[in-house]
């Protein structure tokens, strides 16, 4: 459901969302229609890079098909995943030492 407000944060009129379903129903049944590589690597992203969305934003833009794109042009994932495959089978590497001091805060 959306809500509307005007914040001159957002220089007018802003909106919220929520949900007004069971959120964990909604969760399920996405995840049942998600690859389960697609599903892997939203979890991989989110342990890695958490709430820290410059980080999360630098990578994604580091990557083979974002290099590659064009404005308006279709992405191409081929490669990406070919490797996202491999890494699925690869166990977990342990965490860097930045991941590490984030954990212990």
């Amino acid at each position: 459901m959306e809500r509307t407000f005007t914040s001159p944060k957002f220089e007018g009129e802003g909106a919220r969302w929520h949900i007004d379903q069971d959120a964990d129903a909604l969760v399920e049944e996405a995840e049942k229609s998600i690859p389960w590589v697609v599903q892997r690597a939203v979890k991989l992203a989110v342990k890695r890079f958490g709430d820290d969305t410059s980080d999360l934003l630098h990578h994604v833009y580091s990557t083979k098909p974002m290099l590659k794109a064009a404005p308006n042009e279709v992405l191409q994932f081929e490669a990406a995943e070919s490797r996202q495959q491999q890494a699925a089978l690869e166990p977990i590497s342990s965490l860097t030492e930045r991941q590490q001091k984030k954990q212990a805060c």
